[in-house]
């Protein structure tokens, strides 16, 4: 499990919301001014140098925005995100002028860690990086942060690349971390494909259909797209699980040594976690009892409401995808006030005083459950949070119906709230007509 702060970083710097960042977010961040001149020392010191710069902005960043208490303070900073292109550059000259040092792989995997993929600058940067990994440290022992690395975004050429590695890296810790990641990849792909058909079926027409299917090329690359398209998200939770049970069989005082940065886990104990998700946490089962304390010390427990569909998300309001979503909860809350409906927000943040000021700010009418101050708190635990926000949608009869691994937009959202609903409403009217019928005579 991710500390708060790394969460925090991640969130900042490298997620993306459910259909991409608002419209003209990356060109509204602060740039760090370029520096036509490299750092001056080795190589080694230059590349502290480059690193170094962007780190402290970063900690500078995260000191205001923890300072910040209100959701207002907290979208103004959204604005000076550190962005990351300026010592991208530099890091790529860095490895062409040292292509033999070690320095020149360590840079390469710096940018691909701390540069978004896509087509702006930064993403022609992490793409050109990428390559230059794949192609001249492919049999690297020290490539175990960048094959974890592909495990995201949603790429079919990223799933190429960790294949690829797979077949031509000969060491044992680099294949465990890149099987590893290809099942992460395989998931998002799953799930992009799952939500790509949720889409095609609440349309309200073709021709809504069709500006869905065009819409793909939009939103992905067209090897991805075209991937989207073709693949099923069975077979590829299918390849999922056989993969996870590989990893998972691992000897364990091998895997022991294959512990990512950040991870409390080694890759081995992340894969049995993963396999008791989709055993036990995945869409069709039934939710796991999920129970703690309001913010007034009141107990709060999902069994109390059975006969409701509830929105549980397990949120933060250190988290900017969080904030964003917000308002959606408060309009679900308004539509569907006098409606089988429940919010239940599962809350990540280091104090009750600021859970208090945030259900105050947000006007939040639905319960909070404080999760004890830490994105590892028992209810975090108990579903295996991996990211801010998890939204997950769960039907009248306790079932787990749509996760979310991010926030979902209102234009999916709320159709999928809205089935849950009728179907809740019409188990109910028969529910109540068994019940006005008259015993049958013997």
């Amino acid at each position: 499990m991710l500390s708060r702060q790394f969460a925090m970083v991640s969130c900042l710097f490298c997620c993306t919301w459910f259909l991409g960042p608002p419209p003209g977010f990356l060109a509204a961040n602060v740039a760090i001014p370029d520096e036509p001149d490299m750092p001056k020392g080795t190589p080694r010191e230059q590349f502290a140098a480059i690193k170094g710069k962007l780190d402290q902005a970063r900690a500078d960043y995260i000191a205001k925005l923890e300072k910040a208490t209100t959701t207002e303070e907290r979208n103004q900073l959204t604005r000076a995100v550190p962005r990351t292109e300026s010592c991208a550059r530099q890091m790529l000259r860095l490895a062409e002028l040292h292509p033999r040092d070690p320095v020149a792989l360590d840079a390469l995997i710096w940018i691909t860690a701390n540069t978004p993929s896509g087509t702006d600058a930064a993403g022609v940067l992490n793409a050109q990086a990428k390559d230059e990994i794949v192609k001249n440290f492919g049999e690297s022992d020290r490539i175990g942060p960048f094959v974890l690395g592909l495990a995201w975004p949603t790429s079919k050429a990223n799933e190429t690349m960790l294949r690829h590695l797979l077949e031509r890296n000969p060491n044992d810790s680099v294949r465990a971390f890149a099987k590893y990641a290809l099942t992460q990849q395989l998931v998002s792909q799953a799930q992009a494909i799952e939500f790509f058909q949720i889409r095609l079926e609440i349309a309200a027409n073709e021709d809504a259909k069709k500006a869905i299917r065009q819409s793909l090329d939009h939103d992905y690359d067209s090897l991805t797209a075209s991937m989207i398209r073709t693949r099923t998200a069975q077979s590829l939770n299918a390849e999922v699980e056989r993969l996870l049970v590989e990893i998972a069989s691992l000897p364990a005082e091998s895997a022991a040594k294959w512990r990512p940065a950040n991870s409390k886990l080694n890759v081995r104990e992340m894969a049995q976690r993963d396999l008791e998700v989709m055993r036990t946490l995945e869409c069709g089962r039934s939710a796991p009892a999920t129970e703690g304390k309001g913010i007034a010390g009141e107990s709060i427990a999902l069994k109390d409401y059975k006969g409701k569909v509830v929105l549980l998300n397990f949120t933060g309001h250190w988290c900017i995808a969080c904030r964003r979503f917000y308002p959606l909860e408060r309009e679900l809350a308004k539509k569907y006030q006098e409606g089988p409906f429940a919010i239940l927000n599962i809350n990540s943040d280091p104090t009750v005083d600021l859970v208090k000021k945030l259900i105050q700010d947000e006007k939040m009418t639905w319960p909070v459950i404080w999760d004890g101050g830490t994105t590892e708190g028992p209810l975090a635990t108990r579903w295996k949070v991996q990211g801010w926000p998890m939204v997950v949608l769960i039907d009248h009869e306790g079932v787990i119906r749509y996760k979310f691994r991010g926030a979902p937009v209102s234009a999916i959202l709320y159709p999928l709230v809205d089935r849950l609903v009728t179907e809740a409403r019409t188990k109910g009217k028969e529910q109540e007509l068994r019940l006005q019928r008259p015993a049958a005579k013997k």
